[in-house]
């Protein structure tokens, strides 16, 4: 290994443009020497020379540090010597049987977490599966890294429910193992064995191309049936059903001895309801089987930077080599030697950080808290440090909170989404930093902050319910009144058809048409009498109308960003009232026979005014369909990598949805904790993608 090296070798390249400098330096000044004897002046020759020198040597000097020279080389090894050893996991529901101790799935998870801690210098993946399978963990050495994964894994944490081996095999042999390591290779299968595939024989040819060995661990009692544990609706414990029958799951020992044989150096071994030692399995089965290291040998090398002694040299000969050099030549030569003295300890886009962060700080201190969170979520992507993450982490929820509390009363869904931001920030601060004690006395505080705030928008949302089932009801009022309108004006339309429509246009009109029949004055009274019944129907929708408005006018002047005070109802009353007037002058002229073809147009009137009603109602259901209404928000949170949860489901982990409904002590959260609340958090959109697929699944266990 060498001792000294260039990291960029390629910027050397530059120094070939020295002598393209160098030409030029001496044909300016060459120039400047000519212009001056033109002009009567003395030649300084030896002063221009050596600046000339001073410039080339400043330029070859920073293209050397260019080029990152190195020295003292330290190497850090990360060779390896095992084999690699890929878990294939069974999490379909037929694992939560509890026949094994305390379920298969744990006893599964327990025995894989043994093996860890006996494994040296192997390289371990992890591969889960049910009806679709999923790369939890890809092959590493970082152990701890797969126990976390491991500690997440849960029925649900695929797509789709059932138990589909092939799928899981065909994942670890396409895009876990490489090919070259062949011969190096084992996949260890746990699970009860119950496959809903036609055969295993896919399994079996998938196995043998790929030259990997297989031992297949059988988890559940193989003689007697054990239930399935679910939920039911009402929360209480159940076991699965299957067109109306309980379901029973047992080990299928048979099917599982016969892939392991079937498949080259394949070992099955049946661990049943018992306790096991998968560590010493696991030995037992790698036991004189090859072991290589990995190609070359795998590591890094750390060099010390010599650049950072180079640049101040090349600002020092700049001030020299600057024609002002002798009139502040010390004060140029110690800025000079300052900047560079300091680039070589200080990254510069540190200062940048420290002038945003104070930028930040000052819109925290002026109460701007939506400039401040936007400022220090900013920061992060560019601080690796993990306590000055945390920081970061801890003041960006701060800022979200405060926020948060000032769009309490003014946008309760809006400060709800904020503080459910919030409480991921102060996650993030405890998990970087578990030291940070603050973070956890907020989470604490943000429990109560989100159940009073789920609280408001629940108590919202059922206020917004409770108007729109009104609505619905002044809908079906309206239409029935518009129903009624127009029953009443083709009854009397039909008992008056010489005077209907056009009647008085027609040539030839009989004189008959004009004379009023006998029972005129009776049917008069009684069609007046109908009209002012439908009036003082429309009346009392008029009322509802100005009752639900107020409502609504109510809480469009709570709204400090409202700017107008019109509601949904604003336009309907004007179009209520015009159509109340027309059923007023229309039973005033049914009362007299005369007066009949009139007060027919002022129905028409009426029924116009009543249509235009119901056309408002309907535009402005399409646009709420179209544009999204609440309760879209209501069905949906913010979450993790800006995708939607659904908030009708309770939280897993310490944070449930029903948290406020509980008085609740002040927590003190352990790093355990906060991590199970952040993995509880990070599959509940998973869960429930694969629960909205069931229904795809014909046996979804």
């Amino acid at each position: 290994m060498s001792e000294f090296t260039f990291q960029w070798p390629g910027m050397l390249g530059l120094l070939l443009g020295v002598p393209a400098l160098f030409w030029l330096l001496r044909r300016a000044r060459i120039k400047r020497r000519l212009a001056r004897q033109q002009w009567g002046q003395a030649e300084s020759r030896p002063v221009g020379e050596k600046r000339e020198f001073l410039w080339i040597a400043s330029f070859a000097i920073l293209v050397i540090a260019l080029a990152r020279p190195s020295y003292d080389p330290v190497r850090h090894s990360i060779s390896n010597t095992g084999r690699d050893v890929v878990f294939v996991l069974d999490v379909s529901r037929s694992m939560l049987a509890q026949d094994a101790y305390p379920s298969r799935l744990e006893s599964a998870k327990q025995g894989i977490a043994d093996c860890l801690d006996r494994f040296e210098s192997e390289q371990v993946g992890l591969v889960i599966y049910a009806g679709s399978a999923s790369i939890s963990c890809p092959l590493t050495a970082d152990y701890d890294f797969v126990r976390y994964m491991l500690s997440q894994v849960q029925p649900r944490s695929v797509e789709f429910g059932g138990s589909f081996l092939l799928s899981a095999v065909e994942k670890v042999t396409d895009q876990v193992l490489a090919a070259e390591r062949a011969g190096f290779q084992d996949v260890v299968v746990l699970t009860d064995g119950e496959d809903h595939a036609p055969s295993l024989d896919q399994v079996v040819e998938r196995v043998r191309e790929s030259g990997v060995e297989l031992l297949v661990v059988g988890i559940g009692d193989p003689q007697l049936g054990a239930t399935i544990p679910v939920e039911s609706e009402d929360g209480s414990p159940a076991s699965l059903r299957h067109e109306g029958e309980t379901v029973y799951t047992t080990q299928e020992q048979e099917a599982l001895q016969g892939l392991a044989k079937a498949c080259p150096g394949g070992e099955y071994v049946n661990v049943g309801t018992d306790p096991y030692q998968l560590g010493e399995i696991y030995q037992d089965f790698a036991q004189g089987k090859a072991s290589s290291a990995l190609d070359g040998d795998a590591g890094y090398t750390v060099y010390r930077e010599g650049a950072f002694f180079l640049m101040p040299l090349a600002f020092v000969l700049v001030v020299l080599a600057h024609p002002t050099f002798g009139r502040g030549a010390f004060r140029n030569l110690g800025l000079a030697l300052l900047f560079g003295l300091g680039s070589a300890g200080n990254d510069l886009s540190g200062e940048d950080q420290e002038f945003s962060y104070e930028a930040a700080a000052a819109s925290y201190a002026e109460g701007r808290y939506e400039d401040a969170a936007m400022a220090f979520a900013g920061l992060l992507p560019a601080e690796s440090k993990l306590p000055a993450r945390a920081a970061l982490s801890f003041n960006l929820g701060l800022s979200q909170l405060k926020y948060a509390e000032g769009l309490r009363d003014a946008a309760p869904r809006d400060a709800l989404a904020y503080a459910l931001e919030a409480r991921e920030s102060f996650l993030q601060a405890a998990r970087e930093n578990p030291q940070l004690l603050r973070a956890k006395q907020r989470l604490g505080q943000l429990v109560e902050v989100i159940g009073e705030l789920e609280a408001i928008v629940a108590e919202e949302a059922e206020k917004e319910r409770q108007e729109n089932d009104a609505l619905e009801a002044l809908l079906e009022r309206i239409e029935a009144l518009l129903v009624a309108q127009q029953e009443l004006r083709s009854a009397n339309a039909a008992e008056d058809p010489l005077r209907g429509a056009g009647a008085r246009s027609r040539k030839g009109a009989s004189a008959e048409a004009a004379m009023e029949p006998a029972n005129g004055k009776q049917r008069s009274r009684e069609l007046s009498e109908a009209q002012g019944a439908s009036r003082e129907e429309g009346e009392r929708i008029q009322k509802l109308m100005r009752e639900l408005n107020a409502l609504l006018l109510e809480r469009a002047n709570s709204d400090p960003t409202a700017t107008a005070a019109e509601t949904l109802l604003s336009r309907p009353l004007v179009l209520m009232q015009q159509a109340i007037d027309g059923q007023e002058t229309a039973e005033a002229l049914f009362a007299e026979w005369k007066n009949w073809p009139e007060a027919r147009e002022r129905q028409v009137t009426v029924e116009q005014r009543l249509q235009e009603i119901l056309d408002l109602f309907a535009s402005s259901e399409s646009e709420e369909g179209e544009d999204g209404d609440w309760e879209d928000y209501e069905d949906f949170e913010m979450g993790e990598e800006g995708e939607g949860m659904p908030s009708s489901m309770g939280m897993e982990g310490e944070f449930r949805a029903d948290a406020h409904m509980q008085a609740l002590p002040l927590p003190n959260y352990s790093p355990e904790e906060i991590l199970s609340e952040e993995m509880g958090s990070q599959q509940f959109r998973q869960e429930q993608r694969a629960k909205a697929n069931a229904g795809e699944v014909e046996k979804d266990w």
